[in-house]
């Protein structure tokens, strides 16, 4: 399945080497040359923050109809997976995802973006004083009538310090479209119930803002493998927003879940915002 669309971004087949960033440059990566395809991918330089780490992004460019998912893609969709493992002097590779629009298919909504995806990612060298080259292998999915898994390479070699890149800006713009924090989103308190039923558990979480916050889905997320989270059931009562989905487990063993590891994002017409942790009611 991963071979329907191949969008295999190798530096080395077009050029040898990635080149360093030079000045205010963004980084050399290159598309596919055949831009029929219902998406390419990029990576621009950003800029380094105080504490050594280095903003860039990842660059989804899609064609007119086609769709990209966000981070929980819920039931229907292709989750997207990053592979930073062939990178050398980095440590860490952290999205910073923006807010996602919402799309209906088949009766179900899903969080998706159209047309662009900028992904702003924090990048931490193991020595931030030598240069980071950057190999990482994407597989994520396409949408338009139909979905399809696609998958790409991108190579690029960050110096230290290399100024702060051309499209700075777009970067800064997708940050900016982040969801917010719970104190800052005006949560009041969360707390959650599980019901076990047989192989499954029925988890309902319930969130109080201090204002109206109107929801239009409820992502959740655990970082448990082989957890299947069903797109919930939302319900709101004013500032009250409920949340129910139902966790089939599927490894070995009993299902160990770490309440503080709980995510939740509402996400609305006017924004979204992310609770961490759901302590029992």
């Amino acid at each position: 399945m991963r071979s329907l669309v191949h969008l295999l971004v190798a530096a080395a087949a077009f050029c040898g080497t990635a080149a360093p960033i030079a000045g205010p440059t963004a980084a050399q990566i290159l598309t596919p040359i055949d831009q029929m395809e219902p998406a390419s991918l990029r990576l621009t330089d950003g800029w380094r923050e105080e504490d050594g780490s280095r903003i860039v992004a990842l660059v989804f460019d899609l064609q007119p109809g086609w769709k990209t998912y966000w981070r929980a893609p819920g039931e229907l969709g292709i989750p997207p997976q990053f592979d930073w493992s062939g990178s050398q002097n980095l440590a860490q590779a952290d999205p910073l995802w923006p807010v996602p629009d919402i799309y209906e298919a088949m009766g179900m909504r899903y969080p998706a973006f159209a047309d662009r995806l900028v992904l702003p990612v924090r990048l931490r060298a193991q020595n931030p004083a030598l240069p980071v080259t950057v190999r990482m292998n994407a597989f994520f999915g396409v949408c338009e009538d139909v979905c399809m898994p696609a998958e790409a390479y991108v190579e690029a070699a960050l110096p230290p310090d290399s100024g702060q890149g051309v499209e700075a800006a777009l970067i800064q713009t997708a940050l900016a479209d982040r969801p917010l924090d719970a104190e800052t989103g005006g949560l009041a308190s969360v707390e959650c119930a599980l019901r076990p039923d047989g192989y499954v558990v029925e988890l309902t979480a319930t969130m109080t803002f201090y204002a109206a916050f109107a929801a239009e889905i409820v992502m959740i997320e655990a970082p448990i493998e082989d957890l299947w989270i069903s797109d919930p059931v939302v319900r709101q009562d004013g500032s009250r927003v409920t949340a129910t989905t139902r966790l089939d487990y599927f490894g070995e063993g009993p299902l160990v879940l770490d309440r503080d590891r709980l995510r939740f994002t509402v996400i609305g017409p006017d924004g979204a915002v992310e609770v961490s942790g759901c302590p029992s009611g």
